[in-house]
């Protein structure tokens, strides 16, 4: 649960909506005071080095602060007008986000102390930021179904991996089943904490951060959480965050199976222009929107590079919508062998729909989703996380009609 819990809080929502609550024709932020934040803090098992600190500004510009370490200590200084998801980076042995040396937490404005130790920054210690304290202790009221789901979730890798080598036996298919219901069990559990937290806090910027992985999806309806939104406290509700929330919860209208998809255009990683539109009538077109480090995505390029192998001569083309950084982008398509299709960040795409970000035209919510398109431009399919063998049974017989 943490690895999907740090994929989908990674999800980056963009958006300005007026405050009579009519959608605006601009996805810009209104513009807000902004304060100073400082933090202070200490790794402990290493005196030297650097350490990074990323985090969204006002202006959605992403911002990356380096510091060096003196005898294990720290500090940065910035300003935001409201907490604010940000990460923090060390001696990382590679760009999955649940690298022993990188974790997540809340930024807020005024005087932080955080306290990290090598080796194990998920781990960290932070005072001073409110919302940080709600999401600790959120995390605390279900820390046993956290800890059961982990155990669970790596036994079921081992599992599932000697169930797919070994399709004849009966007793692995049946060992497969069991711990992944009881895997579902352990999710379903903690959305339910989650999910009571979103209806019983409503000062808490952390619900709105909470909101933007559950709206449509885990048992709340767009109906549901437009009631949550409305319930929030007025400080909350009028934030960028709060407005960020309620154009999320509109989008959810939008790139569903049987909608027209939404049009764009964008320079692809050759430095060629690509449109959705040159597509049409032609082919059928699988939009993988994914980032490298992301473990789920990175698990399922084998299964793309099998549709692409199987589909490609009859009518295929898949196009990697990255929310990337150029270097870690390009390396991660050499290294998944993916460069047999084309691919493109999304800051290189042109509005589409409303004018919003591609992100929520396309009514995404976590990585990695899939969204495969017909010939005649509409969506037929939609689906999140690895498809693996069953899924791709799914894209299949969709591509075979």
């Amino acid at each position: 649960m943490k690895k999907i819990i740090l994929c989908s809080l990674f999800t980056v929502v963009v958006f300005l909506l007026r405050a009579t609550g009519q959608e605006s024709k601009s996805y810009k932020f209104p513009k807000q005071m902004l304060d100073q934040f400082s933090i202070v803090g200490k790794i402990e098992g290493r005196d030297t080095g650097r350490i990074i600190l990323g985090y969204m500004d006002s202006d959605g510009k992403y911002v990356h602060d380096t510091t060096f370490l003196k005898n294990g200590n720290f500090s940065f200084k910035g300003k935001i007008n409201q907490p604010t998801l940000a990460g923090v980076v060390g001696n990382i042995t590679s760009d999955l986000m649940d690298d022993p040396n990188r974790t997540i937490f809340f930024l807020e404005p005024g005087k932080l102390q955080l306290k990290l130790q090598e080796g194990g920054f998920s781990k960290l210690e932070m005072s001073g930021s409110k919302t940080q304290d709600d999401f600790s202790n959120l995390q605390k009221s279900y820390a046993g179904y956290l800890d059961r789901f982990n155990k669970i979730n790596d036994s079921a890798t081992i599992i599932s991996q000697k169930a797919d080598l070994y399709k004849d036996s009966a007793s692995l298919q049946f060992k497969r089943d069991s711990i992944w219901k009881e895997r579902t069990k352990m999710t379903k559990a903690i959305s339910s904490v989650e999910r009571h937290f979103l209806s019983t806090n409503k000062t808490s910027y952390l619900t709105p951060f909470l909101m933007e992985r559950y709206v449509g999806t885990n048992g709340i309806s767009v109906d549901s959480a437009t009631k949550i939104f409305a319930n929030l406290s007025p400080t909350v509700r009028h934030s960028d965050l709060g407005f960020a929330i309620k154009q999320l919860i509109y989008s959810k209208k939008l790139a569903n199976v049987g909608d027209i998809a939404p049009g764009f255009e964008a320079i692809d990683i050759n430095g060629k222009t690509i449109s959705l539109a040159e597509f049409k009538g032609k082919k059928f077109v699988l939009l993988d929107f994914w980032y490298a480090g992301c473990p789920p995505c990175r698990k399922l390029s084998p299964s793309l590079k099998k549709i692409y192998t199987e589909f490609k001569y009859s009518g295929l083309e898949i196009i990697g919508m990255a929310y990337e950084s150029n270097s870690r982008w390009r390396a991660a398509i050499a290294e998944d062998g993916t460069e047999a299709w084309r691919h493109l960040m999304l800051s290189s795409i042109k509005k589409a729909k409303k004018d919003l970000p591609v992100d929520l035209s396309y009514n995404l919510s976590a990585y990695p989703t899939l969204v495969l398109i017909s010939k005649e431009g509409v969506i037929i399919h939609r689906s999140t996380g690895n498809v693996g063998e069953e899924g791709l049974e799914v894209y299949r017989k969709l591509l075979s009609k």
